[in-house]
């Protein structure tokens, strides 16, 4: 970065904030094992697969008939499978890190389609609800919070059906 830096007469701290914002448009894929509430043996299930991450499962849970045939591969539940569905659908969305997409799920968002529909006054009220009950983190979710994960989940196609 230095080199491009220098050569096109950008600052290093310019490009490093660029960078960073460019970054926060990817999803970082949410490793199974740091989501709260899941069953350390449906981690291993799904480490044994090679999937340790969201988006190692994003392409194999696509369609009913997808999600069936990896259900019936892996050996989990459907109830299972489904709830790992809406976690990995949830985590596209930008701002959402693995102790949020479990809020977000135990608030009965289980899809991008819904939070990209959802009211996000009515939604800070279900999150802090949510968070009040299972205390999940000890940070405080804000109106700003709920405003850019619903903002995100517009902007992300909703492909899983």
């Amino acid at each position: 970065m230095e080199a491009f830096a220098e050569k096109s007469g950008l600052s290093l701290d310019y490009l490093k904030i660029l960078r960073r914002e460019a970054r926060s448009f990817i999803a970082t894929p949410l490793k199974f094992a740091a989501i709260p509430g899941l069953d350390s043996e449906i981690v291993e299930k799904l480490a044994a697969e090679g999937i340790k991450h969201t988006k190692h499962l994003y392409p194999l849970i696509q369609t009913p008939a997808d999600r069936a045939e990896f259900a019936a591969r892996v050996g989990l539940p459907d109830d299972v499978v489904r709830e790992l569905t809406s976690l990995t659908d949830l985590a596209r969305a930008g701002w959402v890190g693995s102790v949020f997409v479990r809020i977000t799920y135990a608030a009965g968002i289980h899809s991008l389609a819904e939070l990209a529909a959802s009211d996000p006054t009515e939604l800070l009220v279900r999150f802090k609800e949510v968070n009040a009950k299972h205390g999940f983190t000890k940070s405080t979710i804000t109106m700003l919070d709920t405003n850019a994960i619903v903002s995100a989940a517009q902007e992300i196609p909703h492909t899983i059906e």
